[in-house]
């Protein structure tokens, strides 16, 4: 009984630590466009770049997290150590804001980067070390899922209208930043209250050098083994059959980047979308006003009210049918529903570039759309890589599962340097973007039907 609450407990904690560290992160990326155009003068092309460059490396940092997580801290220690530089990040931005200083930002996000990608890959299978029971595996997603999309809720909701008033020097964003960064110490302490319930599993200090050993001999065919560590030289099976195991994940994980691709643009192209877009929302006689930023509360609304439907509705009534209980269907029509949501937020931005007032409350069903891709994609691939991931490989599993959205949004790196559709003169850099994207992800989807087996690894 005594260690069932202790189970209860620990992760009740870890789960609050994600709320708050959620909160801290949507807070910055939700204002993070505007704060890098209104405050530091950026084209949207420019700022374009710094957001998805801050996200391309908080992704990045979670295979470095992630790595070194299994090989050589553990992921209880990797936690602790990347909430500091976390924590660092978070100073460091909170100063610039007060100070505008381009080299400090860069500096400070690259902190922030650090550390928040340090732990994604480590908290969610830190929590999975403390189940005792593979039935609660299932029950313990949902919920952890749910405590980031209600912490990046209330990030996505306050940040802005806290960043609208109590101006410092003509900017109003050292109030967020201020918040942001004390929700953050308050994740730092419910993660250490929990410390000596918590089940800490050592990491594997030879668990690098095998891999690269079993890589060297199976794809670079070396034929010379150092005879200094017996134990570093034995190759087991259990090795070869983890290393084919994540192989094989991987290749499920390859077309997802094109997701990511499209849903991470809430955070830029349908913002500057947004900002074109009448803001004003009129309720009877009152009137209110909606920022862009905040329309991406949609999605996480959508996502704490739709996982309950499509657990207990939609997946059981499909699988009545014998539809999606293939996690690569799920992860199918994910893709496909995104590229939906592009589609209608393409059509609003022509008429956009005609002049028409439309108001900011028509982007809603793009972002329901998104929302349901994002419950078929995101989710699911989460399960997907801890219950298929070998014991020894699970933080690099999810760091290959974090490394899809690096390089989605390095894709949208590149489109914004590139700028394609130069042939379109007068069509703006938002719809270019918006068009092109849905284009790439149209490619990847018929790639995925082509590639991807209906069978579950």
């Amino acid at each position: 009984m005594k260690d069932l609450k202790n189970n209860k407990k620990v992760l009740s904690l870890i789960i609050l630590n994600e709320f708050c560290e959620r909160y801290c992160f949507y807070s910055i990326r939700s204002i993070l466009f505007t704060f890098l155009i209104k405050s530091y003068t950026l084209s949207t092309e420019r700022a374009t770049f710094l957001v998805h460059s801050f996200v391309f490396l908080c992704y990045l940092f979670g295979v470095i997290g992630g790595l070194i997580a299994d090989g050589f801290l553990g992921r209880y220690k990797t936690i602790v150590y990347f909430n500091f530089l976390y924590f660092i990040g978070n100073l460091m931005i909170l100063f610039s804001s007060y100070h505008v200083n381009l080299f400090t930002l860069i500096i400070s996000l690259t902190f922030i980067s650090m550390g928040t990608g340090g732990l994604k890959p480590c908290i969610s299978a830190f929590g999975g070390d403390q189940l005792t029971s593979k039935k609660e595996v299932e029950g313990f997603f949902s919920l952890f899922y749910f405590s980031i999309n209600a912490g990046s809720l209330f990030g996505i909701v306050l940040s802005p209208i806290l960043a609208s008033y109590n101006c410092v020097n003509n900017n109003c964003y050292f109030t967020s930043f201020k918040v942001s960064t004390m929700v953050h110490s308050l994740s730092i302490i419910l993660f250490l209250i929990g410390s000596r319930n918590y089940i800490k599993k050592q990491p594997d200090k030879q668990f690098l050098i095998r891999l690269w050993r079993y890589l060297k001999l199976k794809y670079f065919f070396s034929s010379k083994i150092e005879e200094e560590n017996e134990e570093v030289q034995i190759i087991c099976p259990d090795m070869q059959k983890d290393v084919q195991t994540t192989i094989k994940i991987f290749k499920v994980f390859m077309f997802v980047p094109f997701f990511w691709m499209l849903n991470d643009q809430y955070s830029s192209s349908w913002i500057d979308q947004g900002n074109k877009m009448k803001s004003t929302i009129n309720f009877f006689k009152y009137e209110f006003y909606l920022y862009p930023s905040q329309m991406a509360a949609v999605n996480a609304i959508g996502v704490i009210f739709m996982i309950p439907l499509f657990v207990k509705y939609v997946y059981p009534f499909f699988y009545r049918r014998k539809c999606l209980k293939n996690p690569l269907e799920k992860m199918y029509f994910g893709l496909a529903f995104t590229i939906g949501s592009f589609l209608i937020s393409i059509f609003i931005q022509i008429l956009i570039e005609f002049n028409y007032q439309i108001n900011l409350l028509s982007q809603i069903p793009q972002y329901l759309l998104l929302t349901a891709g994002e419950i078929l994609m995101s989710i699911t691939g989460l399960q997907f890589a801890y219950s298929q991931s070998p014991e020894s490989m699970k933080s690099l599993v999810f760091s290959g599962w974090l490394m899809t959205t690096a390089i989605g949004n390095f894709y949208i790196m590149i489109l914004s340097v590139l700028n394609p559709f130069k042939i379109l003169l007068n069509a703006s850099f938002t719809l270019k973007t918006l068009i092109f994207s849905a284009i790439v992800g149209s490619v990847g989807l018929c790639w995925m039907m082509i590639v991807c087996k209906r069978e579950f690894i």
